[in-house]
């Protein structure tokens, strides 16, 4: 298994004390303030979880912008701000390579080895038997980061996000002794079970504000969850259901 993932995270490393400057291969680091609307609203309305932690600028392949999560998932768009998809996959198949080390990367700071953005924890940090779990399961899966999140039906966890070309990222949650709880990836609302839409339709009345995408949970006991993001009287709230359309907790 791939243990050290020199992508996005590993470029970006470097340019946090940098603005707006050219950092080498093609690429500039910018300002996530000057991303377009069309750009922000769609991480807003897709990954509602999340919040953008840095952004380049590429000139040397199809995708004109790269941002990173604090999620540590990577997305790529053009220059007119439409999302290509997942940015490993896109600059691959441009031979930008998501390996290629502009900056030193882990070593500096920010990637996977020492601590991904927006609060990550250093993946050599994690439990063994998180370690092990992964390279048994996920043996042809690169570790993107890790990150400590509090849900609300398991409380604080260790999250790693995975990934390998192709394949759409995807998230696993361990308790802190390092035992799996769930994987998750994110689908579309409309994807869910009717009584997943029924229940919510029937406690919230907000069909409309019920963001694009959701988290479909796989528990540890094969059974399924959605993380559910809506926005009620302009607050956001996460509601956790069972695919019977029983709610679990929200928070």
């Amino acid at each position: 298994m791939k243990r050290i993932h020199i992508a996005l995270i590993a470029i970006v490393v470097f340019i946090s004390a940098c603005s707006k400057e050219q950092i080498g291969n093609g690429y500039q680091s910018i300002n996530v303030a000057e991303l377009s609307s069309t750009v922000t609203e769609y991480v807003a309305e897709n990954y509602p979880d999340a919040e953008i932690v840095s952004a380049l600028k590429a000139s040397n392949t199809d995708a004109t912008y790269l941002l990173t999560l604090n999620t540590n998932e990577e997305l790529a768009f053009d220059a007119s701000g439409n999302c290509m998809g997942e940015a490993g996959a896109v600059l691959s198949r441009n031979g930008g390579g998501r390996n290629h080390n502009h900056h030193g990367g882990p070593g500096h700071g920010g990637g996977p080895g020492h601590g991904g953005p927006g609060g990550g924890i250093s993946v050599d940090s994690l439990p063994t038997a998180i370690l092990t779990y992964i390279s048994t399961n996920y043996a042809a899966d690169t570790i993107l980061g890790a990150r400590l999140d509090t849900t609300c039906q398991f409380g604080n966890t260790i999250q790693v996000m995975v990934t390998h070309v192709g394949v759409a990222p995807t998230k696993l949650a361990f308790n802190m002794s390092g035992t799996f709880l769930y994987s998750a990836q994110r689908t579309l609302y409309t994807a869910t079970s009717q009584a997943v839409k029924d229940t919510l339709t029937s406690v919230y009345n907000v069909g409309a504000n019920i963001r694009a995408k959701v988290e479909v949970l796989t528990l540890a006991n094969s059974s399924i969850e959605y993380n559910v993001f809506l926005r009620v009287n302009r607050q956001r709230l996460m509601v956790t259901i069972e695919n019977n359309g029983t709610i679990v907790c929200t928070r």
